[in-house]
């Protein structure tokens, strides 16, 4: 009888010890694999033939590449923050050529940088006499950092950006945050911290609701991962991202941030987006709306993603330019 009950044991030991290793090698895996590579700092480098095809055609991508020779040329210096966290971070400073009217903050998306989405709009303010300010998010380019974490952290440097340019100019100057992709999701939710009152307003360019949703979108609509296996892989995830990154993927939302935001926002998204669903826009655009019903909104029809400005140029910057004159 004993040596039956040293056999279960000594077999139920197997089990629970080898339930554990592949428990383990499982979120090893989901870390080095999908975890890593998806929110690790940003190394990727683009092909021209990829650009041209996200900027919609050659035509657009040659305007783009001629603001970034005109951007190169400004010369624009380099300044710095620590973010909350230990950080350094850094951003460019476009001064117009006379006495700056307003200062606009623009925080670039995902695994992208800050000439790469603001040149064309940089060049566009600072010909209407305004200075920008513009951050390489937490993990991209010059700043510091080992993870993007979609906003959930990011919010926070956006805020601390603000307080930057209020030490530099004056907290008596209007500031307007505006963001595109994931530079839009930090500026929503960092509309839902306390902003100092110079804080005029905001340009949201098509920006998802939240890091958990996007990402499950992603798996179940371009992936097409089936729902029970993607149902798990976000769990795994944002199990991680909350445990060793200090990210967790559900711990905030454009939504939870725009139900204490008060200042002016514009909401900006193309019909044919498949990158982040303009429906995430139009539900961060109604919800706020129906609080402060002199909120805006420019849709592009047939619009791909984070290329607005482009497409429809002469809207983009009319309803930009009377959104900042009118709140200023």
């Amino acid at each position: 009888m004993n040596k039956i009950k040293l056999k279960i044991i000594k077999i139920s030991s197997l089990v629970v010890l080898g339930t554990i290793a592949l428990i383990l090698l499982y979120n090893v895996c989901i870390f080095q694999f999908a975890f890593k590579p998806n929110f690790g700092r940003c190394k990727k480098e683009r092909t021209v033939e990829h650009e041209i095809q996200f900027f919609c055609g050659e035509e657009n991508y040659n305007i783009h590449m001629n603001d970034v020779k005109w951007f190169e040329e400004q010369k624009c210096p380099l300044i710095e923050i620590t973010s909350q966290d230990g950080l350094k971070l850094k951003a460019f400073v476009l001064e117009p050529e006379k006495k700056a009217e307003a200062t606009v903050l623009l925080m670039h998306g995902y695994y992208s940088g800050p000439v790469r989405e603001f040149a064309t709009i940089s060049r566009f303010l600072h010909k209407n006499n305004y200075r920008v300010i513009l951050p390489y998010q937490r993990a991209h380019g010059e700043s510091e950092g080992k993870w993007a974490t979609f906003g959930i952290n990011e919010r926070y440097d956006c805020l601390d950006w603000v307080n930057k340019i209020n030490e530099l100019y004056g907290e008596d100057k209007p500031v307007f945050v505006g963001g595109i992709s994931m530079g839009c999701a930090t500026i929503t939710m960092a509309s839902g911290l306390k902003m100092p009152q110079n804080v005029r307003g905001y340009i949201a360019d098509c920006g998802f609701t939240s890091p958990y949703e996007i990402c499950y979108w992603t798996m179940l609509k371009k992936m097409h991962i089936p729902r029970s296996i993607a149902d798990l892989l976000i769990y795994s995830l944002n199990w991680q991202g909350t445990h060793f990154c200090n990210f967790p993927m559900n711990g905030y939302s454009t939504q939870k941030a725009l139900s204490h935001a008060d200042r002016p926002f514009i909401f900006i998204t193309g019909s044919s987006d498949t990158t982040v669903p303009y429906e995430m826009t139009m539900s961060n655009y109604l919800q706020y709306k129906m609080i402060h019903p002199e909120t805006r909104l420019l849709l592009v029809e047939g619009g791909e993603h984070a290329v607005s400005y482009l497409l429809k140029k002469d809207e983009y910057e009319k309803m930009v330019l009377d959104f900042i004159k009118t709140y200023k």
